[in-house]
């Protein structure tokens, strides 16, 4: 039967392989385990590999019964009638689930509970042909994972199995576990009524099984082989399609390997650590020995698996485990109106414990909220916490969280990064519970071959049970990203226990470690829990890291050449104000806090008279007025705001500034050897020749092909533009005051201030507004009577109408509207003057034209000042990414 596709072609080819590393893996786990806890029958044994091959091989042969058992079903599914109403549903739902068409295990609709007779007589497609198909994979997985557990309980001497088992195997197995199951106990879901345990093979099927499976020894196997062979059947098409999310162990073993350097707390009375799971799989990520597990598993077969795989070793009480979402028992009522049964139930019992060590939550793929609506819904404590991102991996952390300790771990696992898409309420409900110890970034960690079955997570969200709320909202979270490509599968081990031990390693303000193939970075939050809650801050992209990377190797800090010390207020007022023309006068920049959100500060040249700030400034002194253009305009480039993004402290979305952030600016080498006296190339010399009045060419030029020219040719461009930009930067600051933006969102639609430019305008080219040729007044207003409204009118005549409260009036005709613009613009900030007072500071232009000729120059000077200051500004900002 293997020809139907049930047996994977390659599976046969290296059995051999797989077997070999399983067993080897199985026999470090056991001598790594102390005296007292190896169980007695897996001694080391001295049967050679070749023997053991053996027993693999003859293992292979039951593949083919799988295939007949999957086969048989699928010919006659009307076995599935014979069941009793309950399982009819419950298997039409594990239908649907397979087909992948209802989230069955969420929802309670009527679709959930259809009929299974429109599986087994009504007419299907392919998808539900698929869907029987691995129902009846997973039976067959099932029976024969119990068969053979079983007989390796007989190997060992536990018990002795005979052919009639077969014919009842799940009363066999039922009847052997019960003295171990405590009287206030549910016991194992493999041996109660669950969705396999109604089949049973026929007698010449059952002969078969049992002629090949009494040729194979199994005393001297760990489970790992039950595991493998399990895996191996049904061409690899697992229930959830998760195989491809059955992460390397050595991951899991990291984290318990690690768990005292993580400081877990432990139990006052010496009891093993206790963890809570409620996504147990199929238990490949459960520690072996020394710790125990309670939780859910919403898949039934995952969960029959695990217990399967626990039971390998002999007859023992059942864990704490149950099935289901670990979100069911959140719904019921807080005061209960009836009895308590007897017996409580397995999910009671986890939902009343909430002292566990530590947790797990696996999420390899979200099912979001509207799946899982109306669970959520019913939960009323979490009226706030609806949002269409949420996941139900996120409500399982939210539980998880409030079942820890004080001092308990929560590892988030999954295969998106939070974002605060996926609901900012429920993100910050996490942190109202604990604190993000890390957010651990797998991503772009590559193993070596063409590709795994078993890949790392890619993110894992480590969090810590705090109950202080001060802890809480001043905790950093930290951001650790591995990268690179491993050339051995022996360096993930090192790499992992790295990454694990860097959660807890003293803060610092950046670690990078590792070998030049891969790299580990450790980069502190800038921002503490309080801002988290508020805005949960994306994950860094893997290029940004590596920019910083490369960013600090090849630069130097900024005190390294620069004197810098912190300002008051009134000192930096007095250094503005020094004449920057004096021979002892200082050479150097400002750096002062910034009220925007945009910009994390402001930088300005000492000695230009602004004052930035009105708490304190950073001064920053250069060796050479040369230096000032550069360093000003590096420092307010892209990559520093890059920088400062990662490593300055925010607070209220701002920037903190300090004298010690500004002592580790990293400055690039190139830049320093360029401001000590550099040259540039020929032909790159006569591209800047006419730099100052054509940057546009320089720009064409670099957008053209940038890689081209080296990092020096690009400091040497950078250098030269942050000097013309500063030279027509010092040309618009000239005239600044005789233009107006009247709209700041378009600073290019500029207008004249005719008020400054009549005060520069010479003396005899200004005519009191009173004496001009083209103003005619008409009546009579007193010298020193304010004046409450003055206002441009059209009648009797164009021109301006003054007017005091008493009813006294005085028009002033002017025919030309440009002049009354100019009076009415001279009133800017002038309330209630005098007509004395008006007549001193009322001037207009003898001549006209000479005055409108004078701000049409100046208008074109800052248009073409703006222009080329943009241009050299996109100069610098191609330049300050190569440099």
């Amino acid at each position: 039967m293997h020809d139907r596709g049930l047996v994977p072609a390659r599976w046969l080819q290296t059995r051999t392989e797989i077997h070999e590393s399983s067993a080897a893996h199985e026999l470090s786990q056991w001598l790594a385990q102390p005296a007292s806890q190896r169980p007695k029958s897996h001694s080391p044994s001295p049967t050679s590999l070749n023997q053991q091959t053996s027993s693999w091989s003859r293992l292979t042969t039951i593949a083919t019964l799988a295939g007949r058992i999957a086969a048989e079903l699928e010919a006659n599914p009307n076995r599935l009638l014979a069941l009793n109403p309950s399982r009819r549903d419950a298997t039409a739902a594990h239908l649907g689930k397979l087909m992948g068409i209802a989230q069955s295990d969420f929802e309670d609709s009527e679709n959930q509970a259809s009929a299974i007779q429109k599986w087994v007589t009504g007419p299907r497609g392919p998808k539900e042909n698929r869907a029987l198909r691995l129902y009846f994979e997973e039976v067959a997985r099932v029976f024969l994972g119990q068969v053979i557990l079983l007989k390796s309980w007989s190997d060992r001497g536990i018990r002795i199995a005979e052919e009639k088992d077969l014919a009842n195997l799940n009363w066999t197995l039922s009847s052997t576990l019960r003295p171990f199951i405590p009287l206030d106990r549910e016991g194992w879901q493999l041996t109660s009524r669950n969705l396999y345990s109604w089949y049973t093979p026929e007698p010449a099927l059952q002969q078969e099984i049992w002629r090949v499976v009494s040729g194979i020894r199994l005393g001297d196997e760990g489970p790992g082989i039950l595991f493998q062979f399990l895996q191996s059947l049904g061409d690899g098409q697992d229930s959830h399609q998760r195989k491809k999310f059955r992460y390397d162990s050595r991951f899991f073993e990291a984290i318990w390997k690690n768990l005292e350097k993580l400081d877990v707390p432990t139990s006052p009375v010496g009891k093993p650590l206790h963890f809570f799971c409620p996504t147990l799989r199929d238990g490949t990520h459960l520690n072996p020995t020394g710790f125990s597990t309670s939780g859910f598993e919403q898949n039934t077969y995952d969960l029959l698996t695990a217990e399967l795989v626990q039971l390998w070793w002999g007859p023992s009480a059942p864990p704490l485990w149950a099935q289901g979402t670990g979100l069911e028992e959140l719904k019921r009522d807080q005061l209960q109106f009836k009895l308590a049964p007897a017996k409580p139930t397995m999910a009671l019992r986890l939902a009343e414990m909430e002292a566990f060590e530590g947790a797990f939550v696996l999420e390899e793929s979200c099912v979001r909220y509207p799946a899982i609506r109306k669970l959520i819904d019913s939960i009323t404590q979490w009226k706030g916490l609806r949002s269409p991102g949420a996941s139900l991996g996120m409500f399982q952390t939210l539980v998880s969280l409030g079942k820890l300790r004080p001092g308990g771990l929560l590892f988030f696992i999954r295969e998106e990064p939070l974002k605060s898409q996926d609901g900012q309420s429920l993100l910050s409900a996490f942190l109202d519970k604990g604190c993000l110890l890390a957010e651990i970034d797998l991503s772009n960690l590559v193993l070596p071959g063409p590709g795994s079955e078993t890949p790392l997570p890619k993110y894992v969200y480590v969090f810590k049970r705090e109950t202080e709320f001060q802890n809480r909202l001043n905790h950093k979270p930290r951001r650790i990203a591995a990268r690179g490509s491993l050339r051995s599968q022996i360096e993930l081990p090192g790499i992992l226990d790295q990454v694990f031990q860097s959660v807890v390693q003293p803060q610092t303000a950046d670690l990078a470690h590792g070998e030049a193939h891969t790299q580990i970075h450790v980069l502190p939050s800038h921002l503490t829990q309080r801002d988290w809650m508020t805005h949960w801050p994306d994950a860094a992209e893997p290029e940004t890291l590596l920019e910083l990377d490369r960013l600090t190797v090849r630069s130097q800090p900024l005190a390294s050449f620069a004197t810098i010390k912190q300002l008051s207020a009134a000192d930096a007022e007095r250094l503005q104000k020094s004449n920057p023309s004096n021979s002892t006068a200082v050479h150097g920049i400002l750096v002062s806090p910034s009220h925007s959100e945009t910009h994390p500060w402001v930088v300005t040249t000492i000695g230009s008279g602004e004052v930035a700030s009105k708490s304190f400034s950073i001064q920053i002194l250069l060796p050479d007025h040369r230096w000032v253009a550069p360093i000003q305009a590096y420092l307010n480039s892209s990559p520093i705001r890059t920088w400062l993004q990662y490593k300055a402290e925010r607070k209220n979305d701002r920037t903190v500034l300090t004298e010690a952030l500004v002592k580790f600016i990293p400055v690039p080498k190139t830049l320093l050897l360029e401001l000590q006296g550099g040259t540039l190339p020929t032909e790159w010399e006569k591209i800047c020749s006419d730099l100052g009045s054509e940057p546009s060419r320089l720009l064409s030029e670099l957008q053209k092909d940038t890689a081209s020219a080296s990092a020096e040719v690009h400091a040497a461009l950078f250098a030269r533009a942050s000097r013309w930009l500063s030279h027509w930067e010092g040309q618009i600051q000239k005239v600044s005051r005789m233009i107006r933006v009247p709209d700041p969102k378009n600073p290019k639609a500029v207008s004249i201030c005719w008020k400054n430019l009549m005060e520069v305008l010479p003396v005899s080219e200004r005519v009191p507004a009173s004496l001009h040729s083209e103003v005619k007044l008409s009546g009579k207003l007193p010298p020193h009577i304010p004046i409450g409204r003055i206002e441009k009118v059209r009648l009797p005549s164009p021109g301006i109408l003054l007017a005091t409260e008493s009813g006294l009036s005085l028009h002033l005709a002017i025919h030309q509207n440009r002049l009354v613009e100019i009076l009415m613009d001279q009133l800017d900030g002038v309330r209630c003057p005098t007509w004395n007072e008006l007549c001193q500071i009322w001037n207009l232009p003898r001549h006209l034209e000479v005055a409108e000729s004078m701000a049409s120059d100046v208008l074109r000077e800052v248009f073409i000042a703006r222009n080329k200051s943009e241009t050299l500004q996109a100069v610098l900002d191609l330049c300050s990414k190569k440099i």
